[in-house]
């Protein structure tokens, strides 16, 4: 047998295919045809040419496709192969079928067949012409699949997908799916709200457009890290980051980002931290104007006290003394006083001194709670006074630089800054053994930027087994920047020392 191609008709589902018995077969072939037909996986039906009513009559059919149907051999021969379709009623299908098999087409479909027991099963069937020496067509032969078990897993299959995508997409959580380039895979629904993109905008993107400005510039470069040497920075490991909306609005978010297929695919889950993070602000204004308040009533209220006892004491010993002019008048003899007036006297001084020691602490302690006064500029005068603080204690040689006035109303913010830079410095002096402190603040784009650099012996986070532990100071100034919305970064630098940068965005 040789098999010659008919001309397509342009069809991509069928295939036009002429079998013709031109010449003869060699001794056995034939009888070893026949084997692998009748042992062949695939069900195998030879039918007549007839294509009108009532069908084909079936000639041949194999032993899988008794197999397959549950039918026997001499059950199918001369039957017409509707015998397996019953009220199969695809018309169109059937009618397509019969005009391509007229026209020397072969055909692929897929149909619902019924097996003896009346049980159905999803078929797939390949169905061409043969045709002799001559060129008239003689038999038909088809390929029968039983693909019900492939069709119930892709049905399975579609329904899991469909689940997983409702569940996606009804989470409150923004999840979406990166490739190691960081390009976009999939977002759910609650990404496209959260970030004001429909899904055609996102997929395909790089997920830095998420990401404001400086945190976009360093996203590739946390996954080309993370591929190369498998340090976690930020996958593997929950965090708080800044989210940008298509608006170009910013907001705090939750970021957990996992590794789905190692260094192909990455999950992040990200969640909008904007309503707790203004319960928090909140809460924690409500607590800093307590604190304030207390040190307001310190400053104005128990300091004027201590003031006005202190001018007591100051009038007692002034009236003893007093007293001691006029005893040294009347008795002509040098100014002496009585030994009960001297011990008075000594003890008054004494409280003196003791009531302006505390008067002192009283402002220090008032101070402490105020640290940043609610106006304009009240930042860089804290920074300023911390700065000219420090280099009066003769033990560390600290700088404070600021080229622009800097204009911060908001007393939180403000107030949380200095206790980053309090904290940044008293880590620079305790821990790394500082002699010299750099502080800087300055405006960038889209928000301000302090950093504290010292020239001490680094930053040494303490390991464990479970990773790297961050101490206590380092959770504080993370959560003080997380709570008005930027990041704190903390580096060894090159020439030696610690660089402590909060980048806040507004």
């Amino acid at each position: 047998m040789k098999r010659q191609s008919d001309k397509d008709d342009g069809s991509s589902s069928r295939h036009s295919t002429r079998l013709e018995c031109d010449e003869e077969l060699p001794l056995g072939d034939s009888t070893l045809l026949a084997k692998a037909v009748e042992f062949l996986a695939e069900g195998v039906v030879i039918t007549d040419d007839e294509l009108d009513w009532p069908g084909p009559r079936i000639l041949f059919v194999n032993n899988a496709m008794c197999q397959i149907t549950g039918y026997m051999a001499n059950e199918l021969i001369g039957k017409t192969p509707r015998i397996l379709q019953q009220n199969y009623s695809n018309r169109t299908m059937l009618d397509q079928l019969k005009r391509d098999l007229k026209n020397g087409r072969s055909f692929l479909c897929e149909v619902i067949n019924y097996r003896k027991d009346g049980t159905p099963y999803d078929a797939e069937l390949f169905i061409t012409a043969l045709y002799d020496q001559t060129g008239r067509r003689t038999n038909f032969v088809s390929i029968h699949r039983d693909i019900s078990d492939r069709k119930k897993a892709a049905k399975a299959l579609e329904e899991g997908e469909h689940r997983l995508r409702s569940i996606l997409d009804t989470a409150a959580d923004a999840i979406i799916t990166i490739d190691c380039r960081g390009i976009i895979l999939t977002a759910n629904t609650a990404s496209q709200r959260m970030f004001g993109y429909s899904e055609k905008e996102l997929i395909g993107q790089n997920v830095n457009i998420l990401m404001p400005v400086p945190y976009r510039d360093s996203h590739d470069g946390y996954l080309e890290r993370y591929l190369k040497t498998r340090e976690p920075r930020i996958i593997g490991i929950g965090r708080e980051a800044i989210g940008l909306r298509k608006d170009a609005s910013m907001f705090p978010v939750s970021l957990a980002v996992s590794e789905v297929e190692r260094g192909q695919v990455f999950t992040g889950i990200i969640r909008d931290l904007s309503s707790l993070k203004e319960l928090q602000n909140r809460i924690l204004e409500i607590a800093s104007e307590e604190q304030r308040r207390i040190g307001q009533e310190l400053h104005d209220g128990v300091a004027q006290e201590l003031t006005g006892i202190s001018l007591f004491v100051r009038t007692m010993m002034n009236r003893i003394d007093n007293i001691r002019q006029n005893i040294s008048s009347v008795e002509h003899s040098p100014a002496r006083m009585p030994t009960d007036l001297e011990g008075l006297y000594d003890i008054a001084q004494t409280v003196g001194q003791r009531l302006n020691e505390t008067h002192r602490h009283v402002q220090e302690l008032s101070r402490g709670m105020m640290p940043v006064q609610v106006d304009a500029n009240g930042l860089q005068a804290a920074l300023e006074e911390l700065t000219s603080a420090l280099n009066k204690t003769g033990i560390i040689d600290c700088h404070f630089d600021c080229l622009k006035s800097i204009e911060l109303s908001d007393n939180t913010t403000a107030t949380h800054l200095y206790r980053i830079a309090q904290e940044a410095v008293n880590n620079s002096i305790r821990h790394a053994q500082a002699s010299r402190i750099d502080i800087r603040l300055e405006k960038i784009r889209s928000g301000l930027q302090m950093e504290i650099r010292d020239n001490g012996i680094g930053f040494k986070p303490e390991k464990k087994k479970s990773g790297i532990r961050k101490g206590a100071g380092q959770h504080l100034m993370e959560y003080r920047a997380s709570l008005i919305g930027g990041q704190i970064q903390i580096e060894n630098l090159p020439e030696g020392g610690t660089l402590v940068r909060c980048v806040c965005l507004f």
